[in-house]
């Protein structure tokens, strides 16, 4: 567990009283030397820090930001578990405030490039001697105490999460504010097999580095690559909202076109235009699940869409309920049919508030990342098929218990449920969340018997036992046992037992 480090420092004394702490300092790298010789060599205190544990690597690191959120965090690149790369890319997306300073002993290009994409403020080179440590953290303290300007991405995290500042300016292209009508959108762009990151982001960097022509209406644009696909949340401006959507019409199908040309594929889908900066987290929600219309198609789809949510319910989600009922019931066979009538259905789906929900539920485990890396609807197929393969490898290794359990409560609801007559197969499966056929197949493979067969033994066994047991009549025992009327019940008693119920009730007292 990370603790707090009260650090006596060099000359921590009177000079490091004098001198309040505002900044938490936090350092990160594998080299015991480097963390030793970065507690002990400087007086933090000081120069106005607080020096907290520091961390052998990234994953340490992440969990010491979560518990002690440090203004600054010092990382070298090359580390076991998490590097500094990865470690500065994830603090980038879950804590922007936090800066980052990467000390790395590696003097080259590609580093540093990745490193400022992920917004490391400085990249330094070891060895770093005590005086320009000294001189870096007198600068850096400076600069902590002046709000950081924002990057476009942060703008509009906060612009759709209503926690900006309202006297923080917005960092954008064109000029516009918190009132100013507003249209969003996202562009999912999936570069071509074989690209490297590097390409990935030099390209995506390329195409937007040419605004504000030809799109002059583009307010913003923030890019997240997950290493499959590339995001683009983009954001327009106009004199009313009307001019806005507009705007965003034309100037994304630009944006797009501009992507392909540069040799990627994918869609885009925008909002409804929004009067205000007010309801943009749900307008990028919506243009975001509107991408998914690529997965709609048989091939990628190439163009831009606008965001029509309509009511749920539709194909796709009786799919998703078809697929679970398949894993329950471990029904291999049924695996073809299914991933056929999926690839019927997807032309007909359209987006609505449950589209989403229904694809993960499709695609199990890590979900949300296979969906980002399917880029059409035969890619989705062939994940849903994956999923539903190793869920089916999955239940037959559990099998055997899985149909004892399913059983064991088929028994326990015929038993509370003997009394009603009209009671069926559909009700019993229903209850159970089984279908009707899969329920008789493990009738007839597991006891060698049916439904009704089944039923009907267990209500003349009961029967029997009231008849040993009670001075019931005839009448109500039939009743309880669920048979129609007595005549009935008197006929199947004597069929299957060989006697009248009063012949068995007057053996059983004599038996006993």
């Amino acid at each position: 567990m990370t603790e707090l480090h009260d650090n006596p420092g060099k000359g921590s004394g009177a000079q490091g009283s004098e001198r309040q702490v505002k900044h938490r300092f936090l350092m990160v790298d594998d080299e015991e030397l480097v963390r030793t010789g970065f507690r002990e060599k400087i007086d933090w205190h000081g120069l106005g820090f607080e020096f907290l544990e520091p961390c052998a690597n990234g994953l340490q690191a992440l969990e010491a930001v979560a518990k002690f959120r440090p203004d600054v965090v010092m990382t070298d690149i090359c580390m076991p578990q998490m590097d500094g790369l990865e470690l500065s890319r994830t603090l980038s997306q879950r804590y922007p405030d936090v800066r980052v300073v990467v000390l790395s002993g590696h003097d080259d290009f590609e580093y540093a490039r990745e490193s400022l994409r992920n917004r490391v403020i400085d990249y330094i080179l070891k060895p770093l001697t005590s005086e320009a440590l000294k001189a870096f953290l007198l600068r850096l303290g400076r600069e902590l105490e002046r709000p950081r300007p924002l990057s476009e991405h942060e703008a509009i995290q906060r612009l759709a999460e209503g926690t900006l500042d309202e006297d923080q300016p917005l960092p954008l292209q064109a000029p516009a504010g918190r009132d100013s009508p507003w249209c969003v959108g996202r562009l999912a762009l999936f570069p071509p097999q074989g690209w490297t990151s590097a390409q990935v982001l030099e390209r995506t960097e390329r195409v937007l580095g040419d605004r504000p022509r030809p799109w002059t209406g583009l307010a913003c644009a923030a890019v997240k690559y997950g290493g499959q696909v590339v995001h683009v949340d983009v954001a327009f401006t106009g004199a009313d909202a009307d001019h806005a959507g507009l705007r965003a019409s034309r100037d994304a199908g630009l944006l797009l076109l501009a992507f392909r040309e540069a040799g990627f594929l994918g869609c885009g889908a925008l909002a409804e235009p929004r009067p205000s900066a007010e309801g943009l987290g749900a307008a990028w929600a919506e243009a975001a699940d509107a991408t998914l219309v690529r997965l709609f198609r048989t091939t990628s789809a190439d163009g831009l869409f606008l965001s029509r949510n309509g009511a749920g319910g539709g194909p796709l989600t009786a799919l998703s309920e078809r697929f679970a009922t398949l894993v329950r019931e471990g029904d291999r066979p049924g695996s073809a049919a299914f991933l056929d009538d999926l690839r019927q259905t997807l032309p007909q789906e359209r987006c609505s508030p449950t589209t989403r929900r229904d694809l993960l539920n499709l695609l199990g485990d890590d979900s949300e990342r296979v969906l980002e890396t399917c880029a059409d609807a035969a890619a989705l197929v062939a994940a849903v098929g994956r999923t539903l393969e190793r869920a089916l490898d999955e239940v037959s290794v559990r099998g055997a218990s899985l149909a004892d359990r399913a059983l064991a409560r088929f028994r326990d609801e015929i038993a509370a449920r003997l009394s009603e007559a009209d009671l069926s197969v559909e009700e019993v499966s229903r209850c159970l969340q089984l279908s009707p056929s899969y329920l008789a197949k493990l009738l007839r493979r597991k006891w060698e018997t049916s439904f009704s067969r089944y039923l009907r033994e267990a209500r003349l066994a009961r029967a029997k036992e009231l008849l040993a047991a009670t001075n019931w009549t005839t009448t109500r025992i039939s009743e309880q046992t669920g048979f129609s009327d007595y005549r009935y019940f008197s006929n199947q008693f004597k069929r299957f037992v060989g006697v009248t119920p009063s012949a068995y009730r007057s053996q059983s007292r004599k038996a006993s």
